[in-house]
């Protein structure tokens, strides 16, 4: 909310109010006492002309007395007597009382007028007199002022954790089933697997932990059950120290997770405090500032007239930082706004995170180090060591630059295994780089296996996007016969509506072929087919071929079909206060369920999971699937969101858009990005500048008239519409446009809201 104080009105002074009402009444304009707006906060200094010159203290002195309104910088300082000289130059005395405190800067000196003091002005202040409007106008010159600096360094730390205690319980259950046997008959399962786990855990300041089971049913009927429990204590934003039994000392809530590790683990990380140096902001006025960085207030306090310094203002390495000042001085209340961008990347130089943990796993001592260092230039130097007792070594550096055109990555393995000839090692080099030419990218890859050479493989990989066709061809050998393979793809785009791709491999084993496509004919509906051929030899040539339809029921359900040679398959999901999914098909029967119950100052409520180190990646794009380091991390829920849990300690991590699978109608900007490994708490990341989603809205010309054959223009972009006046509009904010029919005789304004799903003419 925005706040004004009206400016202050300075006193009469009684000898010289004496002086003037015996003179005689005031004039209307002589009385005035209005506010003048804001002028320019630029100091033009008078430009005397050729036969000006200064005017001395002793001549204003004998200058004509008046009653003026008294401006500084267009803040009304009342109406007061002054000795004016019109010029040229304009030159004044000004009571006193007319300059605050930082506003001496503007002062020559006093003198003294038949027994009443006077302030003389500095050459450098520009005076001006409106006569219209009897007002006296003092512009200001910030380089006579003293001004203020802030120093923000500091003034936006990172979270510690839990801001409030928390306590929940995490629960997940999953079960698999697979059966055989004639159709006709009620099918019997042949193997049947399950998962279940149950956690309770909490947050309280810097500490957390959990504590709970995990259960497994394996095929043969076995059933166990592994108790486990993690603790974990952040010092600071830099260091935190955990352990863990039967789980990760260094993860996130465990889930379905398992493992037999049991140790201690501590995590540092530092060299990301990035700042922008310096903003400088003008201030004609004594002024009260609050200062916010991404909308927190940081920084608040009452600065001189002058120049504003905001030094050292913290910038994020995740998402674009945000400045804000709030400046309230007598002529009211403004917001000054800066926007910087984040940091050219996630780890940047001087940043560091390493990782260690040591302890217990299948009965031997393990220990494990890894960690990454940003360097100038772009680059990042990585590395992790494995260690166990009994001998056997891994050591992993990797090192990598990246840009928005290119990325270069080199890595060096080293394998040492116990033998009873004593250890045997093995060194292994690995060169990637890729690069866009003119719109072509290019990838060449290699691994070398070092004294194996004929174990190498090297390849290549272009591809090229001409829209709304893509291109691609792939082509790796070793240095041993037959170990050739060659693959390619062809895509044809057709926007929102649907895709079409062929794609081919051939080795000296067989070949592959396939063709598949997908199409939406309605918002809710998504279609897809495709068929495969395939031969290996010896065997025959292999046909399949499948069709699914899903359909949204609304945005937290969603069911689907699939059909094949031999499966029909149906399947549900609901994503909510818990997470569900339930397939049956002629083969396969299955069912996962995740949720979580927490309470929070009292209140209980259920969300989708417990997650005490996390990072919630925001995109705005349901049923978006993501990878994380080339990994199925999950899909996006109906709100564009996605929790990215078990992020490795020590080291970033590459998210990144399957675009093989992205859902029709969204476009993506960049298709990966670097991620740090989160701290204690959620860490939220939000990407959704980088993605465009399209959907179905139909026009019409009347309530009971579809637009036909005719084509909405929103902006720079034209929307053709079908038989039934449907045509994919962008969604992200409200848009508006015309509606054109196909021969150009007919248009009207239309209005798309977010919610809108039929828009009809305007007025």
């Amino acid at each position: 909310m925005s706040h004004f104080r009206f400016p202050e009105r300075t006193g009469w002074r009684t000898a010289g109010l004496c002086a003037a009402l015996a003179a005689g009444p005031l004039s209307p304009a002589a009385a005035q006492t209005t506010v003048e707006p804001p002028a320019q906060l630029q100091a033009v200094p008078a430009q005397p002309g050729a036969d000006a010159r200064p005017v001395s203290p002793q001549d204003l002195c004998r200058a004509e007395e008046q009653l003026l309104e008294v401006t500084v910088a267009g803040a009304s300082r009342g109406v007061l007597l002054v000795r004016l000289q019109a010029g040229p130059p304009t030159a004044a005395l000004i009571p006193p009382e007319v300059l605050r405190p930082s506003e001496a800067g503007y002062t020559a000196g006093t003198v003294d007028c038949d027994g009443q003091p006077f302030t003389y002005l500095s050459e450098q202040v520009t005076v001006a007199f409106d006569a219209a409007r009897q007002r006296l106008v003092l512009r200001p010159v910030l380089s006579r002022l003293t001004g203020n600096t802030l120093d923000l360094r500091g003034a936006a730390p990172r979270p510690l954790g839990a801001t409030q205690p928390s306590w929940g319980v995490d629960y997940g259950l999953s079960l698999n089933a697979t059966y055989s046997g004639p159709r006709q008959e009620l099918p019997v399962p042949t193997a049947l697997n399950g998962r279940a786990y149950l956690d309770a855990g909490g947050a309280a300041d810097q500490l957390s932990g959990t504590l709970g089971v995990a259960a497994e049913r394996q095929d043969s009927g076995a059933l166990t059950y592994r108790p486990r429990a993690t603790l974990e204590y952040t010092l600071n934003d830099q260091i935190s120290v955990g352990a863990a039994i039967n789980a990760s000392p260094l993860g996130g809530s465990p889930g379905f997770g398992s493992s037999d590790f049991s140790g201690v683990g501590v995590t540092l990380r530092g060299g990301f405090d990035r700042i922008h140096p310096e903003q400088t902001l003008d201030l004609p006025l004594e002024s009260d500032v609050v200062v916010y960085l991404n909308r927190i207030p940081v920084a608040s306090a009452r600065v001189n007239a002058g120049k504003l310094r905001l030094l050292n203002i913290p910038l994020t390495s995740e998402n674009v930082t945000e400045l804000s000042v709030d400046i309230t001085d007598e002529t009211g209340m403004q917001t000054l706004n800066w926007t910087y961008p984040a940091v050219d990347s996630a780890l940047p130089p001087g940043a560091y995170l390493v990782a260690t943990q040591i302890g217990v796993q299948q009965g031997q001592w393990t220990t494990r180090l890894q960690g990454e260092v940003g360097l100038p230039r772009r680059w990042r130097v990585a590395g992790r060591l494995d260690s166990e007792q009994g001998g056997t070594t891994q050591i992993n550096v990797r090192a990598a630059n990246s840009g928005p055109d290119y990325t270069v990555q080199g890595s060096v393995s080293v394998s040492v295994t116990p033998a009873a000839t004593g250890p045997q090692a093995r060194t292994t080099l690995g060169l990637q780089a890729d690069r866009t030419i003119q719109g072509t990218n290019l990838s060449l890859f290699s691994v070398l296996p070092v004294g194996f050479w004929q174990d190498s493989t090297i390849g290549v990989k272009v591809s090229r996007d001409l829209t709304p066709w893509s291109f691609s061809v792939q082509g790796s050998t070793g240095f041993r016969a037959d170990t050739w393979a060659l693959s390619g793809t062809v895509a044809r785009n057709f926007g929102a509506a649907g895709a079409v791709a062929l794609n081919g491999t051939v080795t000296p084993a067989g070949w592959r072929l396939g063709l598949g496509g997908g199409y939406t004919p309605a918002p809710r509906w998504s279609l897809g087919a495709q068929v495969q051929a395939s031969r290996n030899a010896p065997t025959d040539t292999n046909i399949g071929a499948s069709f699914s339809a899903a359909y949204q029921i609304d945005p937290g359900n969603r069911v689907a079909a699939t059909i094949r040679r031999d499966d029909l398959r149906a399947d549900y999901s609901h994503v909510g206060a818990l997470l569900a999914q339930v397939g049956v098909g002629f083969q396969a029967a299955d069912l996962t369920v995740t949720g979580a119950v927490t309470a929070v100052n009292g209140r209980l409520t259920l969300q989708p999971a417990l997650e005490r180190r996390a990072v919630l990646l925001r995109t705005g794009v349901p049923n978006l699937p993501i990878l994380v380091n080339g990994a199925f991390a999950g899909q996006t829920n109906s709100a564009g969101d996605l929790v990215l849990t078990n992020l490795t300690a020590g080291q970033t991590s590459e998210i990144r858009v399957d675009l093989n699978n992205t859902p029709f109608g969204v476009t993506v900007g960049t298709d990966r990005r670097s991620l740090l490994p989160p701290t204690a708490g959620l860490t939220i990341i939000d990407w959704r500048d980088n993605f465009r989603v399209y959907r179905w809205v139909q026009y019409r010309w009347s309530p009971t008239e579809p637009a036909g054959y005719s084509s909405v223009q929103l902006g720079t972009e034209r929307i053709l519409l079908d038989d039934e006046g449907y045509g994919l509009t962008p969604t992200g904010t409200d848009l508006n446009g015309e509606l054109q029919s196909e021969d150009g005789q007919r248009r009207c304004p239309v209005q798309v809201e977010l919610s809108s799903e039929t828009v009809t003419c305007g007025p």
